[in-house]
């Protein structure tokens, strides 16, 4: 999970349309997952939970972004196979308390720098 969430910071499309299970990767372009980075900063990573029995694994998390400048929060469950010797991405359940973050106007950053949301993040995510 940590290593596809580092993949969307650095846009690295090869990487996330690689670690995809082998059985959705054709229904991923890569051209598309590239489209998906227009507009969004992401800030931090918080893994709520883990399992895996060795064939299979869920991880429940929160992703903090910014896109044009307004804060977000993807709160999913992701499912992952073991295949190849690799874990891969098969499926996510996003959960209903994703979306739109309303920070008040000192708000601090949500990517836990110590600033404020204005002076930190909220001026990224406008590529």
């Amino acid at each position: 999970m940590r290593s596809r969430y580092s993949a969307f910071c650095t846009r690295d499309a090869i990487y996330l349309h690689r670690t995809w299970a082998k059985t959705k990767q054709s229904h991923h372009k890569i051209e598309d997952i590239k489209a998906s980075f227009s507009h969004t900063h992401w800030c931090r990573l918080e893994i709520v939970s883990a399992s895996d029995n060795g064939v299979a694994g869920q991880v429940e998390f929160n992703a903090f972004y910014v896109s044009r400048g307004t804060p977000f929060v993807l709160h999913e469950t992701s499912t992952f196979l073991h295949e190849e010797n690799s874990w891969r991405y098969e499926s996510g359940e996003i959960q209903v308390d994703s979306g739109k973050l309303g920070l008040g106007r000192n708000a601090p950053c949500i990517c836990l720098s110590g600033k404020k949301f204005k002076r930190c993040c909220a001026t990224k995510g406008f590529e």
